[in-house]
């Protein structure tokens, strides 16, 4: 019983020592508003993430929802420390409204997940008034 009471104890410093150290991977912003843009026009943004742990940090993959968004990241270690980008590009072929995506990205520290949104407006018709 002893035993098992000092393995809970060790389990829960362990814990609330990984909750104390922060995030491991801090993205500046989490999220994007590319605000109005035109049917068929594509837009990108570049995130930039900081390594806050202490080991280097890999993105291994990325996954989005549909083709329409493109994430673009380098398969580098960043140190400790360090800074890298995940470039993302949305094309709004074929899309209307308020689009809201989610980019989850895959680490060999974990999972974390980045934002982008707009509002896609018509653009203006080919054909003649009154038809």
């Amino acid at each position: 019983m002893k035993n098992l009471f000092i393995l809970a104890f060790a389990i829960f410093g362990f814990i609330a020592n990984l909750n104390a150290q922060g995030p491991l991977i801090k993205f500046e912003p989490i999220s994007h508003d590319f605000g109005k843009i035109m049917e068929g026009s594509k837009v990108s943004f570049t995130f930039t993430y900081t390594n806050s742990s202490t080991s280097p940090v890999i993105i291994e993959k990325t996954e989005v929802g549909c083709g329409c968004t493109m994430p673009e990241f380098s398969k580098e270690p960043i140190q400790t420390g360090m800074t890298g980008t995940i470039t993302v590009t949305f094309d709004s072929a074929g899309k209307k409204g308020i689009q809201n995506k989610e980019i989850k990205v895959f680490t060999n520290i974990g999972e974390f997940s980045i934002f982008i949104n707009c509002e896609v407006m018509k653009g203006a018709s080919d054909k003649p008034m009154g038809e």
